[in-house]
């Protein structure tokens, strides 16, 4: 009743128009939202805060419990004038030969966060082997190993 008032070639118009306007509307909404300030992109990298004092970056999935993958600790060192110096080093690095992930206790992160993709840290997580070149210097063409001080 309502479709006899009108042709078919009205309906087709109307429907071509809509979907015109609709898809007009996505491109539109994606151009103005895709425009992301860098400093507020988030990289696939986040960093944990553990209620034991470790801090702990890499990526962070949570299903079925929370792991991170290619996990990196901050060390800390004193040195010969009882200045203490904090630097990065992988979790598998460490003296105990732990595999290259870590499965964390809910109970015990105290708080997380992505890292921004603009940031030094995300950059060096995606560039590990840049990192530990500048952390670790070359003697006689060995690198020389860092493993996690205990606390």
């Amino acid at each position: 009743m309502f479709f006899k008032k009108f042709s078919i070639t009205s309906i087709v118009l109307v429907v071509v128009a809509v979907l015109v306007l609709v898809a007009l509307g996505i491109w539109l909404g994606s151009a103005l939202l895709g425009k992301k300030d860098s400093a507020n992109t988030a990289s696939p990298y986040s960093v944990v805060y553990m209620s034991s004092g470790e801090i702990y970056f890499g990526k962070l999935s949570w299903f079925p419990k929370p792991y991170i993958s290619s996990p990196w600790t901050i060390q800390r060192q004193t040195d010969k004038d009882g200045q203490v110096q904090a630097g990065i080093v992988p979790v598998n690095k460490a003296i105990w030969s732990p595999v290259d992930g870590i499965y964390l206790n809910e109970k015990q992160i105290v708080a997380w966060s992505a890292l921004r993709a603009d940031g030094d840290m995300a950059k060096a997580l995606a560039d590990p082997k840049s990192l530990e070149q500048a952390q670790n210097p070359q003697t006689n063409g060995a690198a020389q190993s860092q493993s996690p001080i205990p606390k």
